[in-house]
């Protein structure tokens, strides 16, 4: 269930960044501790191969590869403190709209 980056989807390697992101939430939700290290150091032996693999790509293609990782920075990114307000400011006529289109069709 954990995530990873859209560009290593369908690359034949393991991805222990999402599986620790799994395992943290899971030993949160159940209280218990767990080590970490073997999970990092497998991670930075992928990023290690990915890296490699990403240095011998063309130019072309590390430049498509470098987009989508922008892409997806983006999409992570905090909203901003006025976004947020905005947003809060205006959920219930988003929901009002949505409520007069259902008294009308119904």
């Amino acid at each position: 269930m954990g995530e990873i980056p859209d560009y290593l989807a369908t690359a034949p390697l393991p991805y222990p960044r999402a599986s620790r992101s799994v395992v943290e939430l899971m030993s949160k939700i159940l209280g218990i501790k767990i080590n970490f290290n073997p999970l990092d150091e497998m991670s930075t032996q992928v990023d290690d191969i990915i890296n490699g693999i990403y240095e011998k790509l063309p130019s072309d293609i590390r430049e498509r590869v470098d987009q989508r990782k922008i892409i997806m920075q983006r999409r992570l990114e905090a909203i901003t403190e006025e976004e947020e307000k905005w947003m809060k400011d205006h959920i219930d006529d988003l929901f009002k709209k949505e409520d007069q289109h259902d008294e009308r069709a119904g």
